[in-house]
């Protein structure tokens, strides 16, 4: 062992100011510095490459080299399972890649701290893959087929050896860059380079990343997880690509609300049945600035001042005019059609204030075609749209020779016209006279229609925590006398479709509930012959998930729930977010 010498000076200073003596140095009993006798001679790139199959699932007892030495390597801890997130596990990276060890020990952070080398002597090891991500450590099955499962403890300790102290610097690298250190270093790269094939899946599995101008599809309104599940949150770049971020119902953080507005997030890169996940050691793996959100978004003097530094986030300004058909490059004030008097639907301008005139302090704003964005902000079909706030949410960056954004497809979630997104329905009366009110627990719905999912039991080898069976994407139910029906934007993920949740068998106590998430849309029509004045959402989801409706108001009412009020016999909600509903109160005009 190497041994450092710490020189402790508090009494010697102390004794020589009473004493006027000499200075003594004393030394404590020292840091112990471990050293590795094993020297590495294969890289992690070349031992994955070395023993990779295609097989989802496999495991290889590793063997002894050619020359009858054994395969060993190094690399530096990337990893922590501090926060319970990281389970049973630990990543280690050197300057050619990363691996997953799957150890059966909790606690791994006490002695193998995030930057520590160490060596690994990999022979009598299993190396192979657990649905599809390749790592090292013990025997497993399941049905028959072999997998990588954990080692048990003791085993890994006698196959691994401490060297030196962990480095404290992080080095970041860009994606498909060499770092310069020996293994803890973090790449930089966007969700489009995440690769698909093998060699490209191989390479960055296990590795520590860095997304960039990224948001949570659901930040601000859900959580990270629930308790004792483990569940996916989609994370989207500003050009629509997402990944899932899998967070652990144990970890000490699952119910934290996810952060709002756009930032960058750190993680370990895995893999599970051919889709690429990110795992947080912690929430400090997620800095998140509060500006840019669509509750606080830039003025446009300040995403005047960001373009081209890639930020994206929210801007708010208001419509001014458009700019001229024909004009490719803005270069004055007179290739703006200021007003209503517009000859072009593709796109809007938006000033600091509604009688701004200088295209130098405007920003133009692309309406893509087809989407709900241009059908309701053109100025050519929506004249009475003039002089109205605009939020819209993209990255900074010019077009057409002016300032501008980017990466905004158009979708109902990608903007907000107006200063309220429920206006009034002049043609209804806002105060009907009410009369009885039924109250209905969506666990007495029936009638479904959409896509039936079995229960996964607890313990299952693809989901320990287990799933509830459920109907989603949920396209229609009857609850009582009213009928409801759901729908969605093309292109939805499955799991963030409308959905209907029972009980599991595994804690019946927990009630079924009626899940909306971003974007879905829920109608509501009354029994045949009766008006709706009021109703009444009893949720579980607390916070200021925002719920719309086509006629009508809504308002939040306490934590969790919501009420509407109008004056209908179909009303459909519009969701700005994940909202789980347990009951309803419906009120009848008299």
């Amino acid at each position: 062992m190497k041994i450092l010498k710490t020189t402790y000076l508090g009494s010697a200073l102390l004794l020589a100011a009473a004493l006027s003596s000499c200075q003594n140095d004393f030394d404590d009993p020292g840091l112990q510095v471990p050293e590795a006798t094993w020297q590495a001679n294969t890289t992690i790139a070349e031992l994955k490459e070395h023993f990779w199959k295609g097989d989802t699932n496999y495991a290889i007892e590793c063997p002894e080299r050619e020359d009858g030495s054994h395969y060993i390597i190094k690399g530096r801890v990337i990893s922590s399972d501090a926060s319970g997130n990281i389970y049973k596990s630990m990543y280690i990276q050197d300057a050619t890649g990363a691996i997953t060890l799957s150890i059966n020990q909790n606690s791994l952070y006490n002695q193998y701290r995030l930057g520590q080398e160490v060596v690994i002597d990999v022979t009598g090891l299993y190396i192979g893959k657990y649905a599809g991500l390749e790592q090292i450590g013990g025997y497993g099955e399941y049905n028959g087929t072999p997998q990588v499962s954990f080692m048990i403890y003791p085993n890994f300790t006698s196959h691994t050896q401490l060297n030196g102290i962990p480095v404290q610097d992080l080095e970041l690298i860009n994606y498909g860059q060499t770092p310069q250190n020996d293994g803890y270093y973090c790449t930089v790269m966007k969700i489009s380079d995440l690769p698909t094939d093998e060699a490209g899946i191989r390479n960055m599995s296990s590795r520590l990343v860095e997304l960039r101008n990224v948001h949570f599809e659901e930040g601000g309104e859900n959580t990270y997880s629930t308790y004792q599940n483990t569940e996916n949150r989609n994370l989207m770049d500003e050009q629509g690509n997402t990944i899932v971020v899998r967070t652990s119902g144990y970890s000490t953080f699952y119910a934290n609300t996810l952060p709002k507005g756009n930032g960058t997030v750190r993680a370990l890169l895995s893999y599970f049945n051919g889709t690429w996940q990110l795992l947080l050691r912690s929430t400090a793996d997620c800095m998140f600035e509060s500006k840019g959100q669509k509750e606080d978004p830039y003025t446009v003097e300040e995403a005047l001042a960001l373009q081209n530094t890639g930020t994206a986030g929210w801007v708010k300004g208001y419509i001014v005019g458009a700019v001229k058909g024909g004009v490719s490059t803005v270069t004055s004030n007179s290739d703006i059609i200021w007003g209503t008097d517009v000859d072009m639907d593709n796109n809007v301008v938006i000033g600091a204030t509604a009688d701004t005139r200088d295209f130098t302090k405007c920003m133009v704003v692309p309406l893509p075609a087809g989407s709900e964005l241009r059908a309701k902000v053109n100025l050519i079909d929506n004249r009475g749209v003039y002089g109205q706030a605009l939020s819209v949410r993209g990255t900074f960056a010019p077009q057409m020779g002016m300032a501008s954004l980017t990466g905004n497809n158009g979708t109902a979630a990608e903007f907000q016209l107006g200063g309220s997104t429920t206006p009034d329905n002049p043609d209804t009366p806002d105060n009907p006279d009410l009369g009885e009110t039924v109250s209905l627990n969506v666990k007495d719905a029936k009638d479904f229609a959409g896509t039936f999912a079995e229960e996964i039991p607890q313990g299952d080898p693809q989901n320990a925590n287990g799933q509830a069976a459920h109907w989603q994407p949920l396209q229609s139910m009857m609850l009582g006398d009213f009928a409801f029906t759901f729908s969605y934007p093309s292109g939805t993920k499955d799991n963030s479709t409308p959905a209907y949740y029972l009980s599991p068998s595994w804690n019946p106590n927990t009630a079924p509930t009626l899940r909306l998430y971003r974007s879905s849309e829920m109608t509501v029509k009354a029994p045949a012959g009766k008006k709706l004045g009021k109703i009444v959402f009893k949720a579980s989801t607390k916070g200021t998930v925002e719920i719309t409706a086509n006629t009508g108001k809504v308002v939040i009412e306490g934590e969790t729930d919501r009420i509407w009020t109008g004056n209908a016999e179909s009303i459909t909600f519009t969701f700005a977010g994940s909202y789980r509903i347990n009951s309803f109160d419906f009120t009848f005009v008299k």
